[in-house]
């Protein structure tokens, strides 16, 4: 359906040509991230999404041939650690090969950036909020969305560190058990005399 490529302005010009042979005056064009807090793995690669939507007021369908993503890195609007301090930030732009159409309350779902880990291995930490934007046919979609990602320890990880804290609990409760029992059974201080149970 549609292939990735870098975003030459001949196709620029062909998408913005298709919206104004089509006379499109009235889509109503809204965008959102699927996922506007990301939890990730240190090593692990990530698709971010994005929903654009035609709301059902709007008149018209909207037909657009160019998808490109926008912003997304560099130092975040409040302060924080940028996106691309720990990951390579590859923004989409995709040409399709026929142009989609929305008509009025229908939505679709599209990569907006693939993200690599920097060295295979992103530092934890909390990256963003960035803010992102996104083109459509060469006409920027003014509303600006955020997203973070969250990096957290691998699982096996942490896995490995709660089996050897269990661990080292039952050890020494296991140990203080067989003690308090043998305390209970046995005889403490001197062995009694043979006449002790006389």
């Amino acid at each position: 359906m549609c292939r990735r490529l870098g975003l030459p302005a001949l196709a620029v010009a062909i998408g913005v040509l298709l919206l104004a042979r089509a006379g499109l005056a009235a889509p109503v064009v809204s965008w959102s991230f699927m996922d506007e807090s990301i939890v990730a793995q240190p090593t692990k690669d990530l698709t971010i999404l994005a929903t654009i939507a035609n709301a059902a007021a709007a008149t018209d369908p909207l037909l657009f041939s160019v998808l490109e993503a926008l912003g997304g890195t560099g130092a975040p609007p409040g302060g924080g650690s940028p996106l691309d301090a720990a990951y390579e930030v590859e923004l989409v732009q995709i040409i399709f090969l026929r142009a989609v159409r929305l008509d009025p309350g229908e939505s679709i779902t599209l990569p907006w950036a693939d993200l690599r880990p920097i060295a295979g291995n992103a530092a934890i930490g909390v990256y963003g909020p960035s803010e992102a934007r996104l083109g459509l046919a060469g006409l920027v979609v003014e509303s600006a969305n955020l997203f973070t990602v969250t990096v957290v320890p691998e699982p096996t990880t942490a896995l490995l560190v709660a089996m050897g804290l269990t661990g080292l609990g039952l050890a020494s409760g296991r140990g203080g058990a067989g003690r308090r029992r043998r305390d209970m059974l046995g005889y403490r201080g001197a062995a009694p005399t043979s006449g002790a149970f006389s």
